[in-house]
């Protein structure tokens, strides 16, 4: 009951497997116990311009149309698109309950350089990775999206569910060491 809760709701009707077409994978992080220096840049008062670019968001997908709003007096929202992909983070930065979330349905074969550059940003103490998949997606299936190796992070618990016909969902949870 005190462990982080993660809930999964599917709605997915059809049995028939994916086609390449219509193919889809995606992945979020949901980050906790994030650095008083990496969150203090999302504060209004800040002195920094052009938060997106000074952070490094600007670079977790190159090249995105990005629409950014930082809130008053703190806080973060964006949304990007490259192409028909979409990425968007959520940032709450004050420390006593600092969050931030990333999503995006960019196909990659690989997640790990993504997951990388994410933390490099934010600096979490904790994180819970999810990727839904569909099985002939770029990165196949979710179990095999992205190393269970995290340098400075434990996995502390990793679960897959697969659902009939097409899909599966592999979500871990990682500490600081």
């Amino acid at each position: 009951m005190n462990s982080e809760p993660w809930f999964l709701y599917v709605a997915d009707l059809n049995r028939a497997a994916s086609s390449k077409e219509e193919c889809e994978q995606t992945i979020e992080i949901m980050m906790g116990d994030l650095d008083k220096k990496s969150m203090s840049m999302f504060y209004k008062n800040s002195e920094i311009q052009d938060v997106t670019t000074y952070s490094g968001i600007s670079e977790i997908i190159p090249n995105s149309h990005i629409d950014d709003k930082m809130f008053d007096p703190c806080g973060y929202s964006m949304n990007g698109l490259k192409g028909k992909y979409y990425s968007t983070i959520h940032i709450t930065p004050e420390h006593t309950f600092s969050y931030v979330s990333f999503e995006t349905n960019l196909p990659v074969e690989s997640y790990d350089a993504m997951i990388r550059k994410v933390l490099e940003i934010f600096n979490p103490g904790r994180f819970i990775v999810s990727v839904f998949a569909d099985s002939d997606s770029l990165c196949g299936e979710s179990n095999r999206s992205y190393s269970c190796i995290i340098p400075g992070y434990t996995r502390g618990i990793a679960s897959t569910c697969e659902f009939l016909g097409r899909r599966s969902v592999t979500c871990s949870h990682f500490y600081r060491n």
